[in-house]
């Protein structure tokens, strides 16, 4: 599949690493991602993280999967090592006219990025990259929005979802090279395996958007880790849904 990739302006460089670690055999793992009961609750009815406005061109087959971003609904500031981090949204089947993605500091209340993207009328899960020309800062929190614009003379019927995300300053020093990578990327079955442990460690140190996005990178080849992992932030209702190109 093509990941869109989003072009942004932001400051500063990203920090330290979590260092080297030892991982579980991946044939051994249930990828998951831990959360005490407290958290959890009960599930958002959006699908997923952030708030969801109404709308009159986007319609779902299921009630289970509307217009979602593929966040854990108890979790209001998912975060991210990547500095290009990747999102993932639900776009269900839809007449909209056309998409937009926006990202704004929340401490300085500046827009970093507006962007259009063409729609697929057929619905799917949309990896959206984001590309900054310097790396967001470490410890900085940010707000996004994504819209579809039903009727560019009337952007009140617009549906949209509003979400947060923050930048971690640790990382796994192995995991740059695929958080960098888009899904359909070609992988040998070494690089999966470690992919499916640094997903895996990723999801133990809470960091949702990593853990989402090494996953997505295996999707194709370890459909179970996927599956296995949305379920377990009650997200299984996307897991089936295909990757829009």
């Amino acid at each position: 599949m093509k990941t869109i990739i989003f072009a942004l302006f932001a400051s500063a460089a990203l920090g330290s690493n979590l260092g080297a670690q030892a991982f579980p055999d991946p044939l051994l793992l249930s990828l998951k991602f831990p959360a005490s009961q407290a958290e959890r609750g009960a599930p958002n009815t959006t699908g997923g993280g952030g708030t969801r406005s109404g709308g009159l061109c986007v319609k779902s087959e299921d009630k289970n999967t509307p217009l979602s971003a593929l966040v854990p609904a108890f979790m209001t500031n998912p975060q991210t090592t990547a500095q290009r981090p990747t999102l993932y949204f639900y776009i269900p089947p839809n007449n909209g006219y056309r998409g937009e993605l926006t990202l704004t500091d929340i401490v300085a209340q500046t827009t970093l990025l507006r962007q259009g993207f063409t729609l697929n009328p057929e619905g799917g899960i949309l990896a959206a990259t984001l590309q900054p020309k310097t790396p967001l800062e470490a410890g900085q929190d940010y707000s996004w929005s994504l819209r579809i614009i039903c009727n560019p003379e009337q952007r009140s019927n617009d549906q949209y979802l509003k979400g947060n995300l923050s930048v971690a300053a640790a990382s796994l020093p192995q995991a740059a090279p695929f958080l960098n990578q888009s899904p359909g990327t070609p992988l040998n079955a070494d690089q999966a395996q470690t992919v499916l442990k640094l997903a895996q460690a990723y999801a133990d140190r809470g960091i949702w958007l990593d853990s989402l996005h090494l996953t997505a990178l295996v999707r194709q080849s370890n459909p179970q880790d996927w599956r296995e992992l949305l379920e377990s932030v009650n997200l299984g209702a996307y897991s089936a849904a295909p990757f829009l190109p």
